[in-house]
């Protein structure tokens, strides 16, 4: 009799179903390992195999044990131009930036309060009403110190604050004296370089860092921001009439002259207004969106947020200096991004800083984090 051999075993595929997921083995093979032990089963065997039905069950079984890793926040300087594409359309006469193509996209605004552009090429939103979407997080502005001295708000939503007597009368005077014999007409940064323009026909001075640094360190405790963020503090001067049309403080990062500006320092996330003088007369600083007109007085300042932290600019916090009757003083701080120089308009020199307060009163206040 001829011995019997047995037959050889036929292949069988390792798995009863095809995988088309983006788990990795390693991942999967834990959650199968998971999935039978709680099923009363070591191992996933061939008993314990037919319970795991579907690719879309073991999906899930996998997905809950390693959900997704969240995605990272965009920051502007992150974003690339998107491959050119055709024009969908002319724009809608009755409704001007609808019925354009990705390449040819209407800007809502030029940062400087001037008339909308249309920018080739691109198709990323750049302000925070284009980023808004239902159910989505809510914009993150730069914080402030809740326990700053004086401390109030204007506007919660965007976020507006104000502080009364943040600078004392000598510490205002000295700021103007120091100004006084250069200030020349106030250009509107972002336009060909820092162009002159009708919109605004004050008169500025911009004074080193260096040569304030108490100034600087009371604007950093209040915003939490590093001094180095801070551009130069900036001394303006209303004479009667004199005005600064509706604006936005941040860049356009639409356009060049946008890019251009705000690729050194990145862009503007706080402005921090000071009121240097009284003015019985016109001169608020209006802001139409939000039904807000702030008086000046003597030593106040104003927190606004022109951008968020990863600079959208944000139109509700369209801004003027109204016309003014009695002269007005202001000094402003703007923060950017990143650590940003500039070049002044003067040093102070030895006899200026011989008149200074003998006293800055610097609040020593734990820094705040961003606000959302």
């Amino acid at each position: 009799m001829h011995a019997m051999v047995a037959p050889p075993p036929r292949a069988v595929s390792s798995s009863p179903f095809v995988l088309r997921w983006t788990v990795t083995a390693p991942q999967l093979t834990l959650a199968l390992l998971l999935h039978s032990a709680m099923l009363g089963s070591a191992f996933p065997t061939a008993a314990s195999r037919p319970l795991v039905r579907s690719a879309a069950s073991a999906r899930s079984v996998a997905r809950s044990i390693f959900p997704p890793e969240p995605q990272r926040r965009e920051r502007w300087d992150d974003r690339r131009p998107p491959h050119p594409r055709q024009p969908r359309g002319p724009p809608h006469p009755q409704h001007p930036g609808r019925g354009l193509g990705r390449d040819q996209r209407r800007m809502p605004h030029n940062g400087n309060g001037g008339p909308p552009q249309q920018v080739q090429g691109t198709n990323e939103p750049f302000t925070v009403q284009d980023r808004l979407r239902p159910g989505g997080p809510a914009p993150v502005f730069n914080g402030v110190n809740p326990d700053y001295p004086g401390l109030r708000v204007l506007s919660s939503d965007p976020p507006v604050f104000a502080v009364d007597d943040f600078l004392s009368p000598a510490e205002c005077d000295f700021l103007i004296h120091a100004a006084s014999d250069a200030l020349q007409t106030a250009p509107v940064v972002g336009r060909g370089g820092g162009e002159v323009s009708q919109a605004r026909t004050s008169s500025t001075c911009f004074l080193a860092r260096e040569d304030l640094p108490e100034y600087v360190a009371k604007v950093s405790a209040l915003t939490g921001k590093p001094p180095g963020h801070c551009e130069l503090p900036q001394v303006g001067r209303y004479l009667q009439s004199q005005h600064y049309q509706q604006h936005y403080d941040a860049f356009d990062l639409g356009t060049d002259d946008g890019r251009r500006v705000a690729s050194k320092g990145g862009q503007r996330t706080v402005t921090v207004l000071v009121y240097l003088n009284d003015v019985e007369n016109g001169g608020e600083t209006a802001f139409p969106e939000l039904k807000l007109a702030v008086k000046p007085k003597r030593g106040k300042a104003v927190v606004f947020f022109p951008a968020t932290v990863d600079g959208y600019l944000d139109q509700r916090v369209l801004h003027a200096a109204t016309p003014a009757v009695d002269v007005k003083y202001v000094s402003q701080v703007w923060i950017r991004q990143g650590a940003h120089d500039g070049v002044p308009s003067k040093r102070l020199g030895p006899e200026f800083r011989a008149a200074a307060p003998a006293v800055w009163e610097v609040p020593q206040q734990p820094m705040m984090g961003n606000r959302r």
